[in-house]
């Protein structure tokens, strides 16, 4: 069975409704689900990313921020220390995240997207991957993120959370 998602509507509060990961698209216009990803930066003002596994569906081996949806029952902050654990065997608490920027995207998907930020130093060789998900992490500074990006070789839409991440690297 596939995961199971709580319904939002167009103030992001819980409709009742749960759908199935894999009928997405039996949501309505006005019915949204929760996306959250996270963007963990070190001491130098690098971002880890990781690579997606060759075998995901969606975007097979390109580089992304950690994420996923969140599931039944979850909120946004647990939603993204799952994920954070699930796909890079990071632990992180709640006290040491914060919500960068929540956006509302209409489109082929209607989705909530919660994005956090979180100040940490992690040792690459102490992630432990999860390779159904990802095959590789590495830090990269936020001009190698655009290049990457320029390339196609970032996973990110029209109506990315790009510019904020920017303006807040631009602020540290």
């Amino acid at each position: 069975m596939s995961e199971l998602w709580d319904v939002y509507d167009d103030h992001k509060q819980v409709t009742g409704k749960v759908i199935e990961r894999d009928h997405r698209e039996s949501l309505e216009d006005n019915e949204y689900n929760l996306v959250v990803c996270i963007l963990i930066i070190n001491a130098d003002k690098d971002i880890l990313i990781q690579k997606r596994s060759a075998t995901k569906f969606g975007w097979p081996n390109v580089w992304a921020d950690t994420g996923g949806a969140a599931l039944v029952g979850e909120t946004s902050e647990e939603a993204i220390l799952r994920e954070l654990y699930e796909e890079l065997g990071i632990a992180l608490q709640s006290d040491e995240i914060q919500l960068l920027i929540s956006q509302k995207v209409r489109g082929n998907a209607n989705y909530y997207r919660d994005v956090y930020v979180a100040h940490k130093e992690i040792d690459l060789a102490e992630c432990v991957l999860d390779y159904e998900e990802v095959s590789d992490v590495k830090w990269v500074t936020y001009a190698e993120i655009e290049a990457l990006m320029a390339s196609d070789a970032f996973l990110t839409f029209p109506d990315s959370y790009i510019p904020y991440l920017k303006a807040y690297m631009e602020s540290l």
